[in-house]
């Protein structure tokens, strides 16, 4: 496939998405650093969540906003490193808050039917998401004291230099 002159093989339609955004964000008056960042909200357009989801992603897993060196956008906006936006793209948390914004809608369906055995039944198997994988990733040498115990008495044990 090629866009704008350039070839690209894609595997799946997020890769698919990121590529044509890409050349949409490396336009005429953005290269170099200033490509590098993107504003919040085509971040979100990116993830496609709302700001809430988009904020606790964030939280969860540890992006902050960066200041670029060029504001192309202008100093009223905050704006973020691609690579963070693209670490949260990848992350199955997203695909978790996904799936409970889904459930949620057909909670609502069910209740706006007025059918409230099946919204009563869907609220008791509604989907929720854990963080075991995010302080994994976050903060690996005190999960491992947590996991392993021996390995937390061995490493005070023993001194490094």
């Amino acid at each position: 496939m090629s866009i704008g002159g350039h070839r690209f093989l894609l595997t799946y339609c997020k890769d698919f998405f990121l590529i044509i955004y890409g050349e949409i964000l490396q336009g005429k008056k953005k290269e170099g650093n200033a490509a590098r960042y993107v504003t919040r909200s085509q971040a979100i357009k990116i993830l496609q969540v709302s700001l809430s989801d988009f904020r606790k992603l964030c939280i969860h897993k540890g992006v902050f906003p960066r200041e670029p060196k060029k504001k192309v956008k202008g100093n009223h906006h905050t704006y973020y490193h691609l690579k963070d936006v693209m670490y949260i793209l990848h992350d199955p948390l997203l695909e978790k808050f996904r799936e409970i914004r889904a459930y949620q809608r057909k909670i609502k369906k069910a209740k706006a039917k007025t059918n409230d055995e099946l919204a009563k039944l869907l609220l008791s198997r509604a989907p929720s998401y854990r963080l075991d994988m995010v302080i994994r990733d976050r903060f690996v040498k005190q999960s491992l004291y947590v996991l392993f115990p021996l390995v937390a008495s061995c490493m005070n044990s023993v001194k490094l230099l």
